[in-house]
């Protein structure tokens, strides 16, 4: 299997080829088909072994996908009308193993098999715009560019999964969120599988782009067709009307796409997408209504500039949806982190498998008080009260972060207060902060006091200490955060602590390391 320079990679692909491989089908069907003379009979004979892919075929044959005149009764016309190649790669694409999928279930498997199916669809009617390019290869690559992530989801488990139901907010981040937290994409990791599974090399080299790269206006062969796909399932699944412009321009420019074939092209696509699903035994997550986004889309470019219709339709960034993105990126670094040292993530079965993430804090502080020493508790709350006083002169925000630090058994006292130290420092440097004051409470709880910092500078800062932390071998480090905007008259900053305590204590019951934050009044 070829390398790449990327270990992470290197590690996933050779996981995924030690639990998943190919059917037996698909790999005879490939050899077959690999001869410089295929025996047609030994390829029917070798679909026919798998009675329910056999069914699948047929089934899509049939559909409006392939708009044959008569009905197709058997593989024997399948493969007259047809050809050979068609079916080969329906038999790819339908035979991935069953492992990819045991991990991943509820909306974001549908979410994955409307994606999926949508850009096979597109790619497949775009692909007869170009000279030389293989509709159904199209198809194949549009069905497959996102196995990476199924092999995410098995490795790296929850915090992956966390991920892409926030992702689904923002899909055309994804991938520079992936870039930003691991060095690679799920695309990237895609290609190596392929190649690792000795599918041809033009699938691999097709699929290998993010979802933000910009369209080439000009290139040859399989890339640029599913590229094309791609966007336009952005447009017509995410409401991203603001892509229609560039989708436009280079369809243009690479195969003569015009407004009245892009129409015409969507029209159908709806019945097909349902149909291929149908096909496939598989859900979607939901219907979209094509057509109408499409004519949403020419109304306002006719009304004004390209410039008016990306600023009007493309949707402002949330920031909350930023900030939960960013959290849950972090977590995944920690996850794959985890993975490269031998120590896969695990989580419970059906929280993986529905993607669910853990509700956030209510903006209410919680009632119960923060476990700690009276002693701990009363320096806290002197300090905590000082530094309320002067931020409420001041006008200044006040967040106070509480960390657990965990530690193995036996470790030496000095050595782990070394690396707190260091992961701290680490921190502090890194978000520039110079007022913050640590309050040690007990030998596993430490209190981080910091004025003029905004929930998200805290929240930032006690992300870059956990992954400090991380990084050494002695300590792990949980935390939860409080912050007050504008400290009012006699403020009680039992609260600020018991919020801090309560986003802490969802962190360890949920045995994540995101760190979870509250704001008080």
């Amino acid at each position: 299997m070829p390398q790449t320079a990327n270990p992470a990679i290197n590690k996933l692909v050779t996981e995924a080829g030690n639990l998943y491989s190919l059917p037996s089908v698909a790999i005879e069907v490939l050899q077959l088909t690999e001869r410089p003379t295929v025996d047609v009979q030994q390829l029917k004979e070798a679909i026919q072994r798998d009675p329910a892919l056999s069914a699948k075929l047929l089934r899509v044959v049939n559909s409006s996908l392939f708009g044959l005149s008569g009905r197709v009764a058997d593989l024997n016309q399948a493969l007259a009308l047809l050809g050979v190649e068609p079916l080969k790669v329906l038999v790819l694409g339908f035979s991935l193993p069953d492992g990819l999928f045991a991990e991943m279930a509820g909306e974001p498997l549908r979410r994955y098999w409307t994606v999926a199916l949508t850009r096979a669809v597109c790619a497949k009617s775009l692909a007869k715009l170009f000279r030389g390019v293989s509709p159904d290869e199209a198809f194949l690559a549009g069905l497959l560019r996102d196995l990476g992530m199924l092999v995410m989801v098995q490795q790296l488990g929850e915090p992956y999964l966390r991920f892409l139901a926030l992702a689904n907010d923002a899909p055309e981040q994804l991938t520079a969120l992936e870039r930003q937290s691991l060095g690679f994409d799920h695309t990237q990791l895609t290609a190596d599988l392929m190649r690792a599974w000795r599918l041809p090399d033009s699938l691999a080299d097709a699929v290998d782009f993010a979802a933000d790269d910009p369209l080439p206006l000009q290139e040859e062969g399989l890339r640029p067709v599913v590229m094309l796909a791609e966007r336009l399932c952005q447009l017509v699944l995410d409401r991203r009307l603001d892509a229609l412009p560039e989708l436009l321009e280079a369809g243009e420019s690479l195969c003569g796409l015009t407004k009245e074939q892009l129409n015409a092209m969507l029209d159908p696509l709806q019945q097909q997408v349902d149909q291929l699903a149908r096909a496939m035994s598989v859900e979607l997550s939901s219907e979209v209504d094509l057509q109408k986004v499409i004519t949403e889309a020419h109304q306002q470019l006719s009304l004004a500039s390209e410039q008016y219709v990306s600023d009007d339709l493309a949707g402002k960034s949330d920031d909350e949806i930023a900030e939960a993105l960013l959290a849950e990126s972090h977590e995944v670094r920690l996850a794959m982190r985890e993975f490269l040292r031998g120590e896969r993530p695990r989580g419970e079965a059906l929280t993986r498998a529905e993607g669910a993430h853990a509700a956030k804090p209510k903006a209410a502080a919680p009632k119960q008080r923060a476990d700690m020493s009276k002693t701990a508790r009363t320096r806290l709350e002197t300090t905590l009260g000082k530094l309320a006083s002067s931020c409420r002169i001041e006008r200044r925000e006040l967040s106070v972060a509480l960390l657990h630090v965990a530690r193995p058994p036996q470790t030496e006292s000095n050595a782990a207060e070394r690396e707190l130290k260091q992961a701290l420092a680490a921190a502090q440097e890194q978000l520039q902060l110079e007022d913050a004051t640590r309050l040690t409470l007990d030998e596993v709880r430490v209190a981080i006091l910091m004025p003029g910092v905004d929930r998200r500078e805290a929240v930032a800062y006690c992300n870059a200490a956990v992954e400090a932390a991380s990084l050494g071998d002695l300590i792990s480090l949980k935390a939860g955060v409080g912050t007050v905007v504008q400290v009012p008259n006699r403020f009680e900053v039992d609260r600020l602590i018991d919020g801090a305590a309560g986003c802490l204590n969802g962190t360890q019951v949920a045995g994540s390391t995101s760190v979870k934050s509250i704001e008080v009044y």
